[in-house]
């Protein structure tokens, strides 16, 4: 099932510098009457800013107002500021291309101005639209921007608002690794420097990722504490992502009525403040409770309502989501024809939004950040050491010349020690960077584009030839074989049981898929404990789906079997298969092509055997029979592992 949940996000242009009070705005509108000049130009930005939670249409209304009245002033300082306002009521509403265009606009000025307060607000605003709007590359580097200048600035509320929106982007990438990184930051940096409302807003977006992890009571405890916040000062905008977020805790733990009634309160406020992607990504919710609980007509209306919202919006990322949503109901409903239409626009969807270089861009965006920030602090350290030696000269000149000898030697030592620490941080950076690199190659490797055609190609032949229960099958095995393989890759470790169960789901159907040309075997060692013994996931399947696509394919009593077995300190897996062998499935192809699943693997297992410290087996070769002729194939692998 689908959970979609929504940040507490933090518009860096109006951390707490303006307050929500129905009273307040009345005043300032008494002063607006009898106002003129640039005074009536800043009232009416406090009143588009005081909207903003509340009403964001009127954010828009006032912020138009008083750029065209700074414009008639030439005061291009309150035009800026006019402008951003602008781009708020924008980006609270959903409107993330509208307001995309009126933060640039307001960069320009600030820019224009050299007022380093106002880029850096922007520059955060532009970066939290990207996100939302799916495009992670531009996300990130205007995140990085703006946390650059904050730290220039020393600024610890920008520079929390900034960590804070890279970790969202994270999220949003299912790098929840870095998200939680990003987000301990801010949280740290908000506590450190007495901000207690912004730290408990982002403990709210912590408990996103402890609710992704599985951890509800640490998410619920998150979300608790800050509702009290939201609730105590009326944050409108803030209180429909908590509502949500509540809700699909509640869809988590089961409990439907609770996560319908939060769901409403959320859609309700939605409604009232006129934010329609908050209300897209409830409507989502409800959807998916309800194809959880097989209402399917209640999940299809939500769902619909949805996917109707984001047209609007031009989201592909939650179009993507929704389409595949869409397909998942109607193929519970049995309306494969529909079924198919959607998951083919949620495939292609997904490969316009996912691919390999927006993952590379954005390891060189955060990589180029870290290395630029490790570079000025080792500048920093330098020009201290130097004026520490400048002082001591004085007390050289005194102590004499042993003292000297010490202190240089002791110098000496320090900078030795300290590069050496750094050279073994670098590497163990480029080790983690490595390894993450390659989990998502891994990833792009499985989801093997040709298996997905054949796979769908076969659910038209069965739909098409009248195969209906064939067809249902199918395309939910498939479906759990995705949603298995998507989960897996977040995963540093799956149990082995997980891994086991997943070869299953993928062995059946590619059983089916071949008309069941071919049988499987899976043996384990009876002192195997598959639940508490935890390995690298995604290591395995390119082996089984080898043998299958260059081993058996062409023979009629094909056997696959899986062999587990501890071996030392690692679990040993052994593939075998009654195929052809390599030799002539190589003639057979028609290139010699190099399976890029293998060279990832081999890079893998590099990598974790300096992880684990452990040294890891792995070998392919033909097999044969006594009379010397090859009768199939065996891969040999040594996967580390963890027990709880």
């Amino acid at each position: 099932m689908n959970r979609y949940l929504l940040f507490i996000i933090l518009i860096t242009s109006c951390i707490n510098s303006k307050s929500q009070n129905n009273k307040e705005i009345d005043s300032i509108n008494n002063l607006l009457k009898n106002s003129g000049g640039t005074t009536k130009v800043d009232l009416l930005i406090d009143i588009a800013d005081n909207y903003i939670y509340k009403n964001p249409g009127k954010t828009v209304v006032y912020g138009k107002t008083a750029e065209k009245l700074a414009n008639e002033l030439n005061n291009p300082e309150l035009e800026a500021e006019a402008i951003n306002s602008i781009g708020n009521g924008y980006y609270f509403i959903g409107d993330f291309d509208s307001a995309i265009y009126f933060y640039n606009r307001s960069l320009e000025k600030f820019i224009a101005l050299k007022d380093t307060i106002g880029i850096t607000s922007v520059l955060g605003n532009i970066g939290t639209a990207y996100s939302n709007k799916g495009d992670y590359v531009q996300s990130l580097d205007f995140g990085f921007r703006s946390l650059k200048l904050e730290e220039s600035r020393k600024n610890p509320n920008g520079i929390g608002g900034s960590l804070l929106q890279i970790g969202n982007t994270y999220y949003y990438m299912n790098d929840l690794v870095n998200a939680l990184k990003y987000y301990q930051k801010s949280y740290n940096t908000f506590q450190v420097n007495n901000y207690p409302d912004q730290a408990k807003k982002v403990l709210a977006n912590i408990g996103i990722i402890h609710q992704s992890n599985g951890n509800s009571d640490s998410a619920l405890i998150c979300f608790e504490e800050y509702l009290g916040l939201a609730e105590k000062n009326n944050y409108s905008w803030e209180l429909v992502n908590i509502y949500n977020n509540l809700g699909t805790l509640n869809l988590d733990l089961r409990n439907y009525n609770k996560a319908i009634e939060y769901y409403n309160k959320s859609i309700k406020i939605s409604n009232d403040i006129n934010n329609s992607n908050s209300r897209a990504l409830t409507y989502m919710n409800l959807g998916d409770l309800y194809l959880e609980i097989n209402k399917l007509d209640l999940a299809e209306q939500n769902t619909k309502k949805a996917l109707d919202l984001y047209k609007e919006a031009g989201s592909k990322k939650m179009l993507s989501k929704t389409c595949k949503q869409l397909s998942l109901i109607y193929a519970g409903n049995q309306s494969y024809e529909k079924a198919w239409e959607y998951m083919s626009r949620h495939s292609n969807l997904n490969d316009s939004i996912y691919n390999e270089d927006v993952a590379a861009a954005t390891t060189e965006l955060q990589t180029k950040y870290e290395t630029e920030k490790k570079e000025k602090e080792i500048a920093e350290q330098s020009l201290l050491i130097k004026e520490q030696q400048s002082r001591l000269r004085l007390q050289w000149t005194i102590i004499g010349g042993i003292l000297i000898l010490a202190i240089v030697i002791g110098i000496v030592i320090m900078l030795i020690f300290s590069r050496y620490r750094l050279k073994q941080k670098n590497k163990q950076t480029e080790l983690e960077k490595k390894y993450i690199e390659n989990e998502q190659r891994l990833l792009h490797a499985q989801m093997n584009p040709h298996f997905i055609f054949n796979s769908m190609a076969s659910v038209q032949n069965y739909i098409s030839s009248g195969k209906k229960e064939k067809a249902i099958k199918f395309i939910s095995s498939f479906a759990e074989l995705i949603r298995n393989i998507l989960q897996n890759s977040r995963e540093s470790t799956i149990s082995l049981q997980e891994e086991i169960e997943s070869l299953i789901i993928f062995l059946e159907l590619e059983k089916l898929r071949m008309e069941n040309t071919f049988e499987y075997q899976i043996n384990l060692n009876t002192s195997l404990n598959t639940n508490n013994i935890f390995v690298p996931p995604m290591l395995i399947q390119p082996f089984v789906e080898n043998a299958i696509k260059h081993g058996i394919k062409n023979i009629d009593d094909g056997l696959i079997e899986l062999v587990f077995e501890k071996h030392d300190n690692t679990i040993r897996c052994t593939i075998r298969d009654n195929g052809i062998g390599r030799e002539r499935a190589d003639k057979i192809r028609k290139n010699n092509h190099k399976s890029l699943a293998l060279e990832i693997i081999r890079e893998r297992l590099e990598i974790l055997k300096q992880l684990y410290h452990t040294e890891l087996f792995f070998s392919i070769r033909d097999t044969q029979n006594t009379h010397g002729k090859v009768c199939g194939t065996e891969v040999i692998i040594d996967l580390p592992y963890e027990t709880e």
